[in-house]
């Protein structure tokens, strides 16, 4: 018999004492019960800020990740809402990993997937019970109004790693294309089959067909990234304006697995960076190869910018995970 996951986290809810203890925080999202980590799918709607983010309810007896979900409209309150993505596919039987949101509107969703204006990609992970090879592929969840979601019925959108490459193939960003319109781009970060990092870019018209590019690539920063670390997880694209010239630029903000530090900072276990540069294909041009911390401090990772409609701009909005990977054991 299946076991009903979702009912199953509903009842580890229902009966979690976490909200009761005085060190609960009160201004930060914070899961229910169990274990937080990435934020996912973050979004703007109207006046409301939604956060989903990897969830595991049974933690640490189960180590199975749902997206969870909360919203705000302060950014300092936050409500609980029932979990948006449930690993019960057979995609994603080991956990609906990272991801982000698209939120469309207009003729956008002409051609939109079920025609939602909520468009949530993420990793479905498995894993062999016997061997424990990891199988990723990328996935889609559609929403009308945040409250249902419905996973695609032709999901995996990617069923597999691209030659060359190992399963560590995850943690999906889409995003318009701003130079031509009508299209969409995938940013997913990757390991190269000889075990060092990139990140690869997809393209689509229709959010479901996508199509590889190849690999984002440095032109000029004189090979600095073409072995930084052996991982890189929630890599984004954001293009924010240089204020003083008017000149729109696009930041890269990633976090690299197992760089060692070269200068002052970097003393956490995996940093979270970032550099500056003008997205031409899947050249990041003008990058020089300098790169920086988003933050100093020890627990600041996997961040991501939250969308917005198109008809609804305003400021890049980044939240992260206070925390960090394989330190469950130094709360």
């Amino acid at each position: 018999m299946t076991e009903d996951l979702k009912g199953l986290a509903l009842d580890a809810i229902a009966t979690s004492g976490a909200a009761d203890d005085p060190d609960y925080p009160r201004f930060h999202v914070v899961p229910p019960v169990g274990r937080l980590n990435d934020p996912n799918g973050l979004l703007v709607d109207g006046g409301t800020y939604h956060a989903f983010y990897q969830f595991s309810p049974f933690h640490p007896h189960r180590k199975l990740v749902y997206w969870g979900h909360s919203s705000s409209t302060d950014l300092l309150h936050w409500r609980h809402h029932e979990p948006a993505v449930i690993p019960d596919s057979f995609y994603d039987l080991s956990g609906a990993y990272s991801g982000n949101a698209i939120v469309l509107e207009g003729h956008e969703l002409d051609h939109a997937p079920a025609q939602a204006p909520y468009q949530l990609f993420y990793t479905g992970n498995l894993k062999d019970p016997v061997t424990d090879e990891r199988t990723a592929s990328q996935c889609l969840v559609t929403s009308n109004d945040l409250t249902d979601f419905t996973k695609w019925p032709g999901n995996p959108l990617i069923p597999t790693h691209a030659e060359g490459y190992t399963a560590h193939y995850r943690d999906p960003q889409v995003f318009r294309d701003p130079d031509r319109p009508g299209e969409y781009r995938m940013l997913i970060g990757v390991q190269r089959a000889n075990e060092t990092s990139a990140a690869v870019l997809y393209r689509s018209r229709d959010l479901v067909s996508w199509e590889l590019e190849g690999e984002l690539s440095f032109p000029d920063a004189g090979g600095a990234f073409d072995s930084f670390g052996y991982m890189w997880e929630c890599p984004g694209l954001v293009r924010v304006r240089d204020e003083a010239t008017g000149e729109d630029w696009d930041v890269l903000i990633w976090c690299p697995q197992g760089i060692t530090p070269q200068r002052e900072g970097f003393e956490n276990i995996f940093p979270c960076v970032y550099t500056v540069g003008h997205l031409v294909g899947t050249e990041l041009r003008g990058t020089d190869g300098t790169f920086h911390e988003v933050d100093r401090g020890f627990e600041f990772y996997a961040p991501q910018a939250f969308a917005r409609r198109p008809s609804e701009p305003g400021p890049v909005l980044l939240t992260a995970w206070v925390g960090n990977a394989s330190e469950d054991d130094q709360p």
